[in-house]
């Protein structure tokens, strides 16, 4: 695949951020006013988008980018058919939900996924082990899934839409999707990102194990999702050995981090550089945060809490997997890089990291049983506005100055 064209795909990647966010902006307005569609609705649109849309589309072209050699011809054409099905999804989720219409798109999206995966898995070329373990675990990932997506259907007949097993099933599907394929795929682009000569005793001897070792962990720690429900001791002890395989990973991160990080990488762009540290940084809280759930009051808190789940989703989509994607493309625009798009990336970061704490500081206040913050609904929908704003400079900044040829 050409640069241009991964320009390309990546402008319209970001104008699904964009409606994903003006979608996000509505449904924080219903909060504070008077909403005037369904909210449910709009929520699997905006989710869709941001999941699909987004970071599905661009992780997608990159990985081809990056890993194909071959095939530029049949990836482009995967890709609009994919963004119709982004574009079903979005359309007819805000007026009708999960429906004829928008499940039909659901699964064109899920078969398109399958072509995505054959292609990499066969034709991908790799240049250490690091990179062809993180990629493989994250296809394995992204197939496994769908599969709860296909389980849906006989879930609703058998046993209704508001049982606990249909829960289950799409928890299943959101926990392999955010924590296994999404992940995996982004550490794999940073691995093949940075290419460096990372220390064989260190990384990559070991990548295999350790690799390993974090897989192990994202398929134990769904005993958190299946103790939410059920309150098993079983299941709390099963999300304990998740936390204590991922542990191993963690502090190799950060000795890696810490003494063999200094390379630089293929660029010298700043904004590059400060949203990979920023995106690692967020990667250690994100582990941090599920090291919490080893107690049991906080692992029952992290669903029982709204605030809690929707703040560490937007932490692993808008923070670790969104960074890490803005920071490629700050690479791959670079030398002709502006103070429009400097400026959207300041912005991005502003709402991200205001948004992010007051949300948490809402759920902190749940938990301790002090109510809602004073004006937390208004102030949370008057800076969500600045998450369109970002991208529409982004944008602005990429056309303005013909960025993408």
């Amino acid at each position: 695949m050409s640069l241009t064209l991964l320009r390309r795909f990546a402008l319209v990647s970001l104008v699904n951020l964009l409606i994903a966010a003006l979608m996000g902006v509505l449904l924080r307005y219903a909060i504070v006013g008077e909403p005037f569609f369904n909210f449910s609705f709009l929520l699997h649109a905006h989710s869709h988008t941001a999941a699909l849309g987004w970071c599905y589309q661009l992780v997608t072209a990159f990985i081809f980018y990056f890993y194909i050699a071959r095939y530029s011809t049949i990836y482009t054409r995967l890709f609009w058919i994919t963004q119709i099905s982004v574009t079903g999804m979005m359309v007819t989720f805000p007026f009708q939900g999960y429906a004829l219409f928008s499940i039909l798109f659901s699964a064109m999206h899920i078969l398109c996924s399958y072509v995505f995966v054959f292609l990499v898995w066969k034709n991908a070329v790799f240049k250490n082990k690091a990179e062809m373990y993180l990629l493989r675990f994250a296809l394995i990932f992204l197939v496994l899934s769908t599969c709860a997506i296909w389980c849906l259907g006989p879930v609703m007949v058998l046993y209704g839409k508001n049982s606990t097993v249909y829960h289950l099933v799409i928890q299943f599907y959101l926990h392999f999707q955010f924590q296994g394929w999404l992940i995996f795929s982004v550490l794999a682009l940073i691995a093949r990102h940075f290419n460096t000569q990372i220390s064989e005793t260190v990384f990559i001897k070991r990548a295999r194990l350790l690799i390993t070792l974090l897989a192990g962990s994202v398929c134990l720690g769904f005993g958190l999702v299946i103790f939410w429900f059920y309150q098993s001791e079983t299941a709390y002890w099963i999300n304990a050995a998740a936390l204590a395989l991922q542990l191993p990973v963690f502090i190799a991160a950060i000795y890696y981090l810490r003494n063999k990080g200094q390379q630089k990488p293929e660029s010298g762009n700043k904004i590059t550089s400060l949203l990979f540290k920023l995106a690692g940084l967020i990667f250690l809280i994100k582990a941090g945060i599920q090291t919490l759930t080893f107690f049991p009051e906080i692992a029952a808190a992290s669903y029982r809490i709204r605030n809690f789940s929707i703040g560490y989703l937007h932490l692993v989509l808008l923070g670790f997997v969104s960074l890490t994607l803005l920071g490629l493309l700050a690479h791959h625009f670079n030398h002709r890089y502006t103070g429009w798009i400097n400026t959207a990336v300041t912005v991005f970061l502003l709402a991200f990291i205001l948004t992010e704490l007051l949300i948490f500081t809402q759920g902190l206040f749940f938990f301790a049983g002090s109510g809602q913050l004073q004006g937390y609904a208004s102030l949370l929908f008057y800076l969500s506005l600045l998450l369109p704003a970002s991208i529409l400079l982004f944008l602005y900044g990429i056309i303005k100055n013909k960025l993408l040829n």
